[in-house]
């Protein structure tokens, strides 16, 4: 579960360079050591003309990790440190011969500041001589190639960013953006990892199947929505409050599963124009109005955050709430079991969605 860690501004900037030094360090350490020696291949090939494209990229951000599970699997006793070059404002490097759009997959992971971009038939090609150009914000490469022969090429960031990319003439360029600048209206959504949920169980996650279904939806609208987890896996407190404080969202919506349908919000803290309170209330109004009807008994209150404790929002300077969505809602007489086929659950997505909607209209954003 969560470790909690009382930070000021100033050591949370401390935690935040130390949290990257980590992660840097976490990723080098994927190198076997015992490494395969690879033979140096002769860069210079003659390929036929690519008009510059869109890359076409896959967001493993809206992707459960159900979804995710393929065949492939990682050779992690072959994986190497690639060389960086540093120079200019993009990574930059050559493709195998004959590479298309489509033998490309770039994964963006927002939670530990890593761009994954794997390129087919990649196994043999990248070797511990090969050198990539890369910008300042890029601290590290590692190159872990897969059982098919797809090659991984893991870089690691200095901070959140969002990216474009070209393949041009078999070279592939990736440029980097703040969110902000690709994207007007940014919220963030927390699905708690849950003392109910089991472990790995993605039917069991209710808060991760509300964060993942309200993703989509807002996204359809051009809000860009980050998550604190995609998996069944945890960030600690101190790390949700340094990837939030570096996004800056304008709204933050945590999920947890709880025995009722509840909205709580931090009234002890005061937010100019738009609050808290402002935020709790158009939630509570909006999922009430969602399951008025549907013969759930539950009786929705919005609550102060004392009432149930979560400490990451005591340092939010967004308007903020945390609802609580159970498994298995009360229901009336006559009402089958709504939990089973997530309908209760969708009701919940739908109010939440329209909140956000009337939120950013309330801001006028």
């Amino acid at each position: 579960m969560e470790k909690d860690t009382e930070l000021g501004a100033g050591e949370l900037a401390i935690w935040q360079k130390e949290r990257r030094d980590k992660l840097y360090a976490a990723l080098m350490k994927k190198t076997a050591v015992v490494a395969v020696l690879f033979s140096v291949i002769t860069l210079s090939f003659m390929i036929a003309y690519l008009s510059t494209r869109s890359v076409v990229l896959e967001d493993k951000m809206q992707v459960t990790e159900a979804a995710t599970v393929s065949k492939q699997y990682a050779l992690l006793d072959k994986a190497f440190k690639m060389s960086l070059s540093k120079e200019g404002d993009s990574i930059k490097f050559s493709l195998p011969q004959g590479t298309k759009s489509e033998d490309i997959t770039i994964e963006n992971r927002v939670t530990t500041c890593q761009l994954i971009i794997k390129v087919a038939d990649g196994d043999g090609f990248y070797t511990k001589d090969s050198t990539i150009k890369a910008s300042p914000n890029v601290t590290g490469c590692l190159c872990v190639p897969q059982s098919d022969g797809t090659s991984s090429l893991e870089f690691q960031l200095d901070d959140i960013y969002e990216y474009t990319s070209t393949l041009d003439n078999g070279t592939l360029t990736v440029s980097f953006v703040n969110p902000h600048e690709m994207y007007d209206r940014i919220i963030v959504i927390d699905p708690i990892l849950s003392d109910k949920v089991n472990a790995g169980d993605m039917a069991d996650d209710i808060s991760l199947y509300e964060a993942l279904a309200l993703k989509d939806r807002l996204e359809k609208d051009g809000i860009k929505a980050y998550l604190s987890r995609t998996d069944s896996s945890e960030m600690e407190l101190v790390d949700k409050k340094v990837f939030i404080r570096e996004l800056s969202p304008d709204l933050v919506i945590c999920i947890d599963c709880g025995a009722d349908t509840n909205v709580y919000f931090n009234d002890a803290l005061y937010l100019r124009d738009y609050g808290n309170d402002d935020f709790a209330r158009q939630v509570l109004a909006d999922i009430s109005y969602e399951i008025a009807g549907t013969g759930h008994t539950d009786s929705i209150q919005a609550l102060s955050l004392s009432e149930r404790p979560y400490e990451l929002m005591k340092v939010l300077d967004a308007p903020s709430v945390l609802v609580t969505v159970p498994k298995a809602p009360a229901v009336s007489d006559g009402v089958s079991e709504a939990s089973a086929d997530y309908s209760y659950q969708d009701h919940i997505v739908t109010g939440l969605y329209k909140a956000v909607m009337y939120a950013y209209a309330d801001m006028d954003k």
